[in-house]
């Protein structure tokens, strides 16, 4: 190899920038082009990370919870707490007493009688099954609140509803029991005592529907 040819092979490894190398082409317009391939890789890059930004702070706060609770391997914030299904409840109480006061009054039903009593813990019992039967799991103040009752097993039915809104509704509201309301501090489900006797629990089902369509899983 001549002298003159190791000479330029010599001046073109002194070029650090250069990466790539383009026979009959300028050395400047050489260095120019890959400087310029390398700010444009980094503007890529740049706009690549201000999109993955833009689409994180721009999930809804469902999505974040949704998130944060998966990261944590909880569901929890589906549960209903205290405040939401006392609500519902006294929504549900005022409805069923309006509703006995009018049945009362068209068979001149004494209230403060026995048999009075009697019919108004029927009237208020039955109002919370019929209603969570005709929803399927919710009564009018749940729904007004956004809640929903699910049971463990899929194939509930008219006697699970019964159970849960006589039965267990009953030993709640007239028996020592009903201290066994405070339960729903203490787990992390939420359940009340009811719950607990009728294996069931109370979500917010605007959250349930969204953790299912999240897993893949269709509701019930």
């Amino acid at each position: 190899m001549s002298d003159e040819n190791k000479k330029i092979l010599n001046d073109l490894n002194d070029k650090k920038d250069i990466e790539f190398i383009y026979p009959f082409h300028d050395d400047d317009k050489i260095y120019e082009s890959s400087n310029k391939k390398k700010e444009e890789a980094s503007n890529e890059d740049l706009n690549i990370q201000s999109k993955s930004e833009e689409t994180f702070f721009n999930k809804s706060s469902l999505d974040e919870e949704y998130e944060r609770r998966l990261y944590n391997k909880s569901r929890s914030f589906i549960y209903a707490g205290f405040s939401l299904r006392f609500i519902a409840f006294l929504i549900d109480c005022f409805l069923a007493s309006n509703i006995k006061s009018i049945i009362f009054n068209i068979f001149s039903i004494d209230p403060l009688t026995r048999l009075g009593a009697a019919f108004s813990t029927i009237i208020v019992l039955l109002y919370f099954s019929i209603s969570s039967y005709l929803t399927k799991g919710q009564s009018i103040g749940k729904i007004i609140m956004g809640l929903k009752v699910i049971y463990e097993k899929d194939d509930f039915n008219l006697l699970d509803i019964i159970f849960r809104e006589v039965v267990a509704r009953f030993l709640l509201l007239n028996f020592p029991t009903n201290l066994f309301a405070l339960l729903i501090f203490f787990n992390d489900e939420n359940k009340s005592i009811t719950d607990y006797l009728a294996k069931s629990v109370v979500v917010k089902e605007k959250e349930y529907e969204y953790v299912l369509s999240k897993e893949g899983v269709s509701s019930i």
